[in-house]
């Protein structure tokens, strides 16, 4: 309780309740543990480095050549992109957890599939 200064008191309770929200989940809670020492050491003067995937790069048609299967293909880019997506969230499943990630496809899949 803050009576004298109830506006940063309130801003202060966000900033718990946020905090809490984050170890509470335990997805969110697996990611935390395991960037903890970079947040710490290096999340305030900007030298952390996430080391996962950055997907804005791909939000946007220059991350891919055409629509083919070549290397830069439309349907090789975002499927090594499924791929890294799936793996990631594995790294942080539980037993109980475990499904399976549908596969991109290529460029000779149909809708369906």
């Amino acid at each position: 309780k803050n009576l004298e200064n109830a506006e940063k008191a309130a801003e202060q309770f966000k900033l718990i309740q946020a905090a809490y929200d984050v170890l509470s989940d335990p997805q969110e809670r697996a990611w935390y543990d395991n960037h903890r020492e970079a947040l710490l050491k290096g999340g305030v003067d900007g030298d952390y480095q996430d080391d996962s995937l950055d997907l804005l790069r791909y939000f946007t048609v220059s991350c891919y050549s055409g629509y083919g299967d070549d290397e830069k293909g439309f349907f090789t880019v975002y499927r090594q992109v499924f791929e890294k997506i799936a793996k990631e969230e594995m790294e942080y499943m539980t037993q109980e957890d475990t499904e399976e990630f549908p596969m991109f496809g290529n460029s000779q899949s149909d809708y369906d599939t």
